[in-house]
Formats: C-alpha cells, structure tokens, sequence
C-alpha cells in the first residue's frame, strides 16, 4: 500500500507534459494493434484519399479536404478482410462502381502518383480500374485509364495540350497480378518514359507507345470526365470485380522517397510486407 501511495504521488507531481507523454505512451487495452493506427507522414500534393474504414456509407467521403467524395452505384463494406480493415467491394455482376465529380483538385499539369490496395477478382476479362477518359476517344483526349487484361497491367495515359502531337498512351506492364489483397503503385508523369508499375515488391517492366510525332514530354492539363472506380465513365462499362481497402491519389510523379513513405504507411494499415524500393 505504502508503494501504491508513493507511485501516485510521484505521478502527480509530475510535469503536465510528463504525465501527457506516460498517458499516451501506453495502449489502452482493447485499442488496434496495426492497421487503424498508422499515420502518413507526408501527404503533400494528395488530392484523393479513400479508406475502407473511414467514411463509408451512402458515400464514401474523402479524407483530404478536398471534398473529393465518391458517389457510391452499388458496393458492400467487407468486415476484418485486411489485418483487422474493412474493404470495399465491388461486384462487376452487379455493375456495382463508384464516381468522383471531376474538378480542379483532380486536374493536373504533373502527373499523377496513384497508389491502391485491392484484391482482383476476375482477371480474365477487360476491366478499368480507374479512369476518367471517355471510352473509345480520340488519344489525344485528356484524362488517363488503369485497366486489366489477360493477367497484365494495362495503363492508358493522356494528357492534352490542345495538340497532337504529344498525346500518348499505352504503357504496359508484363507479369502475373496477385490472387490476394496486394499494394499497387502506378506513377503517370507527362514523360511516359518515366512511367513505373509496381505491386508489393515487384516493379514491372514497361513497355511504351507514343501516339504523338515528337515523343515529347506533355505540358497540358490532365482534365478528364468524373473519375470512376471499377467502371469505365461514359457508357459505364468494363466493370471490375475487386475489392478496395484504400485508395491514395498524389497530383505529382512521386520520387522513389517519396513512395517508399506511401509503402511504409501501407504496410503498417496493411499488414502486407513491402521493401524500400
């Protein structure tokens, strides 16, 4: 009893500072252990941000503040698929899919780093991914596609500068895509020479097609139709059969610092094992 009363007293007179640090230097029982604790250190240039356990309901709602949140066509919330995260599904029976109204917190000049954690159901038949570019428009249109075909990446990216001569697309990356939940990281610059394809800790190789006749680095504007999760936009087709527990949208071509942060922070919610690039 004597030691129980001289261990209060000393809490007591300590610091206010001290005694916040005892307090949050120990979990309190009951509380996550990996996944909802994980923080981002670096969000800078994020402009979409959409996480299975947090803001999920008639919508999904962005947590950038931005204010980029998902018009939901469809989808289920999975409980504990993910080291104890929910995940988002989206069944392509169903066309079930999502849209985010397009705006200037979407549109870019630099390119887009996009990282997604999610599992493919089918990989047998085209899918999109993400897209915001109308289907079967003119190359030189501006917005950009992540699809699946035939168990490969497939990225079609375009951005306009009111010509085409610089319009490209079509970088495609070779190899088989996981059966499981797995992080993808998709860098889209204006050079397409500097595109890159990773899932967990296998960076694909890429194969490039300039559809302009300079080969020359873009310097328009990425403004697409509303972005849409597991469907193509305009005659909302090419539905994908995936579940999504987050989904990370940068307006740059992040550095490899900068997406081994993102893949750090991934693997912590996740539980997936990822490697420094």
């Amino acid at each position: 009893m004597k030691n129980l009363i001289f261990a209060i007293l000393i809490l007591l007179t300590l610091p206010t500072s001290a005694q916040e640090y005892i307090s949050y230097s120990v979990r309190p029982a009951g509380s996550a252990s990996s996944g909802s604790n994980a923080t981002l250190s670096d969000t800078t240039n994020l402009s979409l941000w959409l996480k299975a356990d947090e803001g999920y309901s008639t919508t999904w709602a962005d947590q950038t503040g931005h204010g980029n949140d998902a018009t939901l066509t469809g989808s289920s919330s999975i409980a504990n698929e993910l080291n104890g995260l929910p995940a988002i599904r989206f069944n392509s029976s169903s066309s079930e899919h999502a849209s985010i109204t397009d705006n200037a917190s979407l549109q870019s000049t630099v390119g887009y780093t996009i990282f997604m954690v999610f599992k493919i159901y089918d990989q047998t038949t085209l899918q999109s991914f993400l897209r915001n570019k109308p289907l079967g428009a003119a190359q030189s249109t501006s917005g950009f596609s992540i699809e699946v075909s035939a168990n490969s990446y497939t990225t079609n990216t375009n951005i306009a500068d009111n010509t085409t001569t610089r319009a490209w697309g079509w970088s495609s990356g070779g190899g088989t895509l996981p059966t499981d939940y797995f992080v993808a990281v998709w860098v889209l610059p204006p050079n397409k020479d500097n595109s890159r394809f990773i899932h967990d800790n296998t960076e694909l190789s890429i194969t490039t097609t300039s559809y302009g006749t300079d080969g020359s680095p873009l310097t328009g504007t990425v403004d697409g139709i509303d972005l849409h999760i597991a469907c193509e936009p305009s005659s909302q087709t090419r539905h994908a059969d995936i579940s999504v527990v987050e989904l990370l949208i940068f307006k740059e071509a992040s550095s490899t610092t900068k997406i081994n942060t993102v893949r750090s922070y991934l693997s912590q919610r996740t539980g997936i094992s990822l490697t420094d690039l």
